[in-house]
């Protein structure tokens, strides 16, 4: 069989993103488990939120790692989409409305997927540096030394910093749902003999749907109570974008060519000539 060559790249770049994600995940939980005291944090104590700096400085290379797989994944996830969406619309001539949405939502993820991880990377960058560079033990705001402020400071722009991307970053899960619920609508409503896609495409599409969801609400809870939600969110990730969205994108790799194929014989039917598809890219 015939498979697009866009699909299985943005496959296998899904696959890498979503696993380094996975560890920077279960890194992050084993550093706020291993160190952390909610106590301690909540009344912003210098040695604690020290230590704590201490051990994210380690952690950081996978979390720039994830962040810049994941920008990427998300760019190589505009052509197969595109070209799905075009296929069921049957070239512009079918729910157009539906379809271009389709296509908005994909690029409005990438593009906001790569905003957060910009951000994210320069702002851990940026705050890091600070954290290694400059004296944050002792701003003479105390006879007795040591009065720890600048940790203090520091923990509450990192966590400044995390509400700011919070929403960007766990919008690729609200666009991720809004696309595959519009292949499914789009799949519900195609009543040609020979659909553009098979009904087993349209459970994944329909399964990805739910589990994105879930994965959005999960990242956004997260930060309200990070031990109840993170073992929803690592378990919701990992089903979801190591187990349906390859499933989606490797059946999808094998419908477009086929799909293709069809819609040229249809339109050669319709015109009298041969018609080819331009690539989408």
């Amino acid at each position: 069989m015939i498979r697009d060559f866009s699909c299985l790249l943005c496959l296998l770049l899904f696959v890498v993103s979503n696993v380094i994600n996975i560890a920077s995940i279960l890194d992050e939980a084993y550093v706020e488990n291993a160190h952390y005291d909610s106590d301690e944090w909540h009344r912003l104590d210098p040695n604690f939120l020290a230590d704590m700096w201490e051990q994210r400085t380690v952690a950081r290379a996978i979390k720039v790692n994830a962040s810049i797989f994941n920008a990427v994944a998300w760019f190589s996830l505009i052509v197969p989409v595109s070209q799905a969406a075009y296929l069921l619309s049957e070239g512009g001539s079918r729910m157009i409305g539906l379809h271009l949405s389709i296509v908005v939502l994909v690029f409005g993820g990438s593009l906001s997927e790569l905003l957060s991880h910009m951000m994210r990377i320069g702002f851990d960058t940026s705050i890091r540096w600070m954290a290694n560079s400059f004296n944050l033990n002792d701003w003479n705001a105390s006879s007795s030394g040591d009065d720890g402020i600048g940790w203090r400071v520091m923990e509450l722009l990192r966590l400044m910093g995390r509400g700011v991307v919070v929403w960007i970053d766990a919008f690729e899960w609200l666009a991720l749902a809004g696309i595959t619920f519009l292949v499914f609508l789009s799949m519900r409503n195609d009543k040609k003999e020979v659909p553009t896609f098979t009904p087993y495409f349209a459970g994944l599409s329909f399964g990805i749907t739910l589990f994105s969801f879930i994965n959005f609400s999960s990242n956004v809870y997260k930060l309200t109570a990070y031990k109840s939600w993170v073992p929803l969110t690592i378990s919701m990730t990992f089903f979801n974008s190591i187990i349906l969205l390859p499933m989606w994108l490797y059946n999808l790799s094998g419908s477009i060519p086929a799909a293709k194929a069809r819609f040229e014989v249809v339109q050669t039917e319709r015109t009298g000539e041969e018609v080819e598809i331009s690539e989408i890219s």
